[in-house]
């Protein structure tokens, strides 16, 4: 595929990618010891049939480091993950992704992990539809994992995610934390929230010095004033033997055709599921335009609109 790391505003744009045996791009760049971004972006990109013969690890868009972007690009048919993201401060945005998952259990068509300094990335306006597979649970549309947090999901629309499996909508996996879920559609998915939280003491046996999540306290004493301006939740991280990070929120969230919010170890408040169209353009076409959010704000007051035809790939100028 493509290799953009080092420098600073480096742009794909425009670009077709398929048919490539590993990865479609790989992004890095930025620095996490200040948190200064790269500002490298995909933009307007098509990426399909990626991972031909890597069918694992190699998705159409391998994101780090810190402060980059992948926006408005159309992102099909992978036997695994479409994007895995690690650093800090990205964003996904206005995406349309399909097919992905395809082959492989226990895996995220946006997926992050491993790290508890890897935060505040912003996932927003994304279309994630026709998810997962027929073998085995777990495939998500977005899912944080070991350790992973700090993110935020918002106004995204999620389709027959992980429809084959209850495990759906996303996964919030072991170790996530501080991450908010809100102003999302989940449509067809049997579950809209799924995935598993460990409990307090084996958390913190895990983020403890010697622990297998401690990696984090290696950071420079320099940079650790910055990381808590930045990312609040981490006051007390290295000082506190103790800390737990804080719990993940869900809320705001309209579930259609959908299972219930519910999840141990994370807050829900103020989310809807129905069985009824809330006034879709023509949702067996696909088309989840709301023109008209007085349904919805009779019963989610403060529920944003989603611009849906701005996302996915668009003509150039």
């Amino acid at each position: 595929g493509m290799v953009m790391s080092g420098g600073a505003r480096h742009l794909v744009q425009s670009c077709d990618v398929h048919d490539v045996d590993g990865g479609g791009i790989y992004i890095r760049g930025g620095d996490p010891n200040t948190l200064t971004p790269a500002e490298h972006a995909v933009v307007n990109s098509d990426i399909c049939r990626v991972g031909l013969r890597q069918r694992v690890d190699a998705p159409g868009v391998d994101i780090g480091g810190v402060g980059n972007r992948i926006a408005n690009c159309r992102i099909r048919d992978l036997p695994h993950s479409a994007i895995i993201f690690a650093g800090n401060d990205h964003r996904m945005e206005r995406n349309e992704i399909s097919h992905a998952c395809m082959e492989i259990n226990d895996c995220g068509v946006i997926y992050g992990t491993l790290n508890i300094l890897h935060r505040g990335t912003v996932i927003r306006e994304n279309f994630v539809h026709h998810i997962g597979n027929r073998w085995g649970p777990r495939q998500g549309a977005v899912y944080t994992d070991e350790g992973h947090g700090g993110v935020r999901v918002v106004s995204n629309i999620f389709y027959r995610v992980g429809y084959e499996h209850p495990h759906t909508g996303v996964l919030l996996g072991n170790g996530h934390n501080s991450s908010l879920y809100s102003n999302n559609i989940f449509v067809d998915c049997k579950a809209p929230v799924g995935g598993h939280c460990w409990p307090p003491e084996e958390w913190r046996t895990m983020l403890r010095p010697g622990g297998r999540y401690s990696g984090f306290r290696k950071l420079p004493a320099q940079a650790r004033p910055l990381y808590i301006s930045r990312y609040p939740e981490l006051a007390g991280a290295w000082e506190n033997d103790e800390w737990l990070p804080p719990a993940s929120e869900v809320t705001g969230n309209l579930g259609i055709h959908s299972g219930r919010f519910e999840l141990r170890g994370v807050t829900f408040k103020d989310n809807l599921v129905t069985s009824e169209d809330p006034g879709f353009a023509d949702m067996e076409a696909m088309d989840f335009t709301l023109n008209d959010l007085s349904w919805i704000r009779a019963r989610l007051k403060n529920f944003e609109p989603i611009p849906f035809a701005e996302i996915g790939l668009q003509r150039d100028q």
